[in-house]
């Protein structure tokens, strides 16, 4: 069993390559699917934030820290926090409109 690990570390070299067999794993896809995720969270939450919505933008960015598991327990969690990224992002949207309409109405 030694021998195989062995050859498995020799064969790190292979990672992110198109000969990485372990990368075509249903795990290893909702993996990347979540950093895509993230990235994603980052590019929105910059358009939209302000002194207003800081804290609400840093909890929604900090979710992906409570990813944590392997296998069903990791899906498990990942459901949670999808309802939760969703919640936090339509409070980001609503506190935007809302400084949208305070920006626009005369005082």
């Amino acid at each position: 069993m030694l021998i195989l690990f062995q050859a498995l570390a020799f064969c790190r070299f292979l990672r992110g390559t198109p000969f990485d067999f372990f990368s075509m794993s249903r795990e290893r896809r909702r993996e990347r699917q979540d950093l895509k995720n993230y990235i994603r969270h980052i590019e929105q939450v910059t358009t939209l934030l302000n002194s207003n919505n800081y804290a609400r933008a840093r909890e929604l960015l900090s979710l992906s820290t409570k990813l944590r598991g392997y296998g069903h327990v990791k899906d498990r969690n990942r459901e949670k926090l999808h309802s939760e990224e969703q919640r936090l992002m339509a409070q980001l949207q609503s506190a935007e409109d809302i400084v949208r309409i305070m920006e626009r109405s005369p005082l």
